[in-house]
């Protein structure tokens, strides 16, 4: 008990031979950051969806990192880190040019304030889902665990741990990954989720553009991207996400434009599965199915592009991108035309030579 009379929580601990996940899943970046704060006499752990992944036999994207370090501290630690975040600061420890190791400082129970430093079991309680409350000791090799996610992971279900009266208020974006992990993992969400998500979905509006752009290329960088996409609309968050891509896919029905948006899906999934795409690969099953609509095809490339970034909003992705992605499938359809004309051509010149 605290001083107050506050209940303190427990974890319970998993060993290695309950959660089966060794020390040399975890990349290796991260075990030198994780080495390095504790030579500094700082706790720190890999958290949250690398070990929900690794639990559930996937192979992370990322591993991000906890510890009760401030981010100051960390940044004088790790000569290439960078501060970021105004709702919450943490730290981008960068190992090369373009890679980075994300670690965060332990959050404080007080929700008024976003960046009050508290303890890890305060920590596991300001996080959205149990699923990504658990904190893995890549040394000991131990699970901690405060909100009985590995119990969900294994059941496979999706349980919040803020109440749902606060949970999307607080922040809108979390019905988005909800979707993602129900969708990517079979997680199963109970009917009170699944009602909230829906009667909450235009909270997705009041999201900034920036936040939004970000979460949409994590779902079509994840390799799943079709199964999510098809979530999103069966929770009614699509026409709040992509309100323009949404108004062009229900305006024919069930039919044509819908069953290519989910190929065009489909065949991004099995690029991503393959390895690292460009981001403007990425935006290309919307450039094809924006370019495909009637009275697109003829305008001035300039006025395609501006028609185009109009299409995506509030999905802002960089002006190099939507270059990129629209010149891509522009050269695409000329090489098909030319292939066209040199068929019928040589058709031509063969019922010739027949007559």
């Amino acid at each position: 008990m605290t001083d107050d009379g506050t209940p303190i929580p427990f974890a319970k601990v998993y060993g290695v031979e309950e959660h089966g996940i060794r020390r040399e899943a975890i990349d290796h970046h991260a075990l030198m950051v994780i080495r390095r704060l504790r030579k500094a006499g700082h706790t720190a752990y890999v958290v949250g969806g690398a070990v929900r992944d690794l639990l559930l036999g996937k192979h992370p994207k990322d591993f991000d990192i906890v510890t009760c370090a401030t981010p100051g501290r960390i940044k004088r630690l790790f000569p290439y880190a960078r501060v970021i975040g105004r709702r919450f600061r943490l730290v981008h420890v960068y190992v090369t040019k373009d890679e980075y190791v994300e670690v965060t400082t332990f959050r404080s129970a007080r929700a008024d304030d976003p960046n009050a430093y508290g303890s890890i079991e305060e920590d596991a309680f300001r996080r959205d889902f149990t699923v990504n409350a658990l904190y893995y000791d890549p040394f000991s090799e131990e699970i901690l665990d405060f909100v009985d996610g590995f119990t969900h992971v294994r059941e496979r279900r999706l349980v919040p741990i803020i109440p749902l009266d606060r949970i999307f208020e607080e922040d809108p974006v979390r019905m988005l990954r909800a979707v993602k992990y129900h969708a990517r993992m079979e997680l199963e969400m109970p009917k009170e989720l699944v009602r909230k998500i829906r009667d909450d979905a235009w909270r997705l509006e009041e999201v900034s553009t920036s936040r939004l752009t970000e979460e949409i290329y994590k779902i079509l960088a994840c390799g799943e991207a079709s199964s999510v996409w098809e979530a999103l609309q069966r929770f009614h968050l699509f026409d709040h996400l992509l309100p323009h891509v949404h108004e062009v896919l229900g305006a024919a029905g069930p039919g044509i434009p819908l069953a290519r948006w989910h190929e065009e899906f489909e065949r991004l999934d099995r690029l991503v599965r393959e390895g690292e795409v460009d981001r403007d690969v990425l935006i290309l099953p919307f450039a094809r199915l924006f370019v495909e609509r009637d009275g697109m095809r003829d305008l001035p490339f300039k006025e395609l592009y501006r028609a185009f970034k109009e299409f995506l909003r509030p999905f802002t992705p960089p002006n190099r991108d939507v270059d990129a992605a629209l010149r891509r499938v522009l050269r695409k359809r000329r090489r098909k035309r030319r292939r066209r004309r040199r068929v019928r051509h040589v058709a031509v010149q063969d019922a010739r030579g027949e007559g």
